[in-house]
């Protein structure tokens, strides 16, 4: 009986021993479990913050998209108008340089060639300066260099009118 009770006493503390070992290895095991579950809260929370990032890049995104657009169209714009700019300003120089033809250099009108004479009269067009007689530079219109309509001539009245016409 003694022997019996001995192994029995062997038994609960070998039992005890192994109680105290798994005691042990759930605590360990329980403050795994608290560090898990409070790693798995802030990785939701991270995760929320990145969505919410995520909607901002996308919209940010698309404003920087829809502005590259208009900068483009801008751009279209912009060198459309400095061709037409440019435009202007050529065919406007080509006249402001017209230089006042000389009337000793010029004997015949410079568009039908018929030659000058008492009778026959020089006029110079206001437009481009060269000499003309009268039928050949009948026509009047109001230049940008003055108030009231002068004496042009046919060639500079129909390249004005067309010019006027296309604006």
């Amino acid at each position: 009986a003694n022997t019996k009770l001995i192994e029995q006493s062997k038994v609960t503390e070998n039992q005890t021993s192994q109680i105290e070992i798994l005691k042990a290895e759930l605590n360990k095991q329980t403050i795994q479990l608290n560090d898990l579950k409070i790693t798995s809260d802030e990785l939701a929370l991270h995760k929320s913050k990145v969505e919410e990032l995520d909607k901002q890049l996308k919209v940010s995104r698309k404003r920087c998209e829809e502005q590259e657009r208009s900068l483009c169209e801008m751009a279209v714009v912009v060198n459309s108008s400095k061709l037409e700019a440019e435009s202007l300003r050529e065919s406007h120089s080509a006249f402001n340089d017209a230089e006042w033809a000389n009337d000793s250099e010029n004997p015949n009108c410079f568009l039908c060639q018929c030659s000058f004479s008492v009778s026959r009269r020089r006029h110079h067009c206001r437009n481009c300066g060269l000499i003309f007689c009268h039928e050949c530079s009948s026509r009047k219109m109001t230049l940008p260099s003055s108030a009231k309509p002068v004496r042009i001539c046919d060639t500079c009245h129909a390249l004005l009118l067309h010019r006027y016409s296309a604006k």
